[in-house]
């Protein structure tokens, strides 16, 4: 028995079309082994995820295998349903980086400013920060392979130019 909102799910969801998604993520995927879960239907099935409001991924899971609309809806059939260790394998083939932490191991030594007078407001310094980071902008390379590319190439592909498509954002997309 449904309630008004499993309702909305089930349009948003059963309509959902990212059928495109294994061919972006397909480099990723062996050929050989197992047949591996479509990462369609885990992606839909972790955009459901968010959507009904749940922040565990193992949470999540139990509920796969507890109630058959969520399963069906993200494309399992129910009973079959991926364990989570699948979803955060097809977490690191988005991410395309070994190390979870991003931060740059080289820092610039940062200079404390002086401060004025008692009373008095320190000066600024903002210009010469900015030059800064342009100068360190300018020789970073722009081809340079980001572990973010794989997500936002699928974000354009399967979202944006869809929904642009469909004129759903105006003239701001072209």
């Amino acid at each position: 028995m449904f309630v008004s909102k499993d309702w909305s799910l089930v349009k948003k969801f059963w309509i959902t079309d990212l059928s495109g998604t294994f061919n972006l993520l397909q480099e990723n995927f062996s050929c050989r082994g197992p047949k591996s879960i479509d990462p369609a239907d885990l992606l839909r099935s972790y955009l459901l995820m968010l959507q009904v409001g749940e922040p565990s991924v193992t949470e999540w899971v139990n509920q796969l295998r507890r109630c058959p609309l969520y399963a069906i809806l993200s494309g399992f059939q129910y009973g079959q349903t991926p364990g989570v260790g699948t979803f955060y394998g097809f977490f690191r083939r988005l991410w395309s980086c070994n190390s979870a932490n991003l931060s740059p191991k080289h820092r610039l030594n940062r200079k404390k400013i002086k401060g004025g007078k008692k009373g008095e407001k320190a000066p600024t310094k903002a210009y010469s920060k900015i030059a800064k980071l342009i100068t360190q902008l300018q020789k970073r390379s722009s081809n340079k392979v980001q572990p973010f590319d794989v997500l936002l190439r699928l974000f354009q592909r399967q979202f944006l130019a869809v929904s642009a498509k469909s004129s759903l954002l105006g003239n701001f997309y072209c």
